[in-house]
């Protein structure tokens, strides 16, 4: 996990159920003289020996699972016990920075 790809080792692959890692490839165009380069980040499965690779465009995936996240709700005890872990885990990350 990544600031820049947060989901990458959280999503697995639904045909191999190898976790998903993460890349940008790069494009690059000249226009009026100009090198212009656009970058096109991506979620998907790295296994060579998965019969049907998925890749998926980083804005989709991460839209969908914050959608879905946003569809679920935690009891009272338990939402405020993974509150807990969570802060203590994100300072932490912030800490090791």
């Amino acid at each position: 996990m990544t600031e820049e790809h947060p989901l990458r080792g959280v999503i697995s692959c639904p045909n191999c159920n190898r976790m998903f890692t993460s890349w940008t490839t790069t494009k690059s165009r000249m226009k009026d003289g100009v090198k212009i380069k656009k970058l096109y980040p991506y979620y998907g499965c790295a296994n060579p020996n998965c019969d049907k690779k998925v890749n998926i465009n980083k804005q989709y995936m991460e839209n969908a699972f914050f959608e879905l996240l946003g569809q679920m709700h935690l009891p009272k005890k338990i939402a405020s016990v993974v509150k807990k872990v969570f802060t203590k885990c994100w300072n932490n990350h912030l800490t090791k920075r």
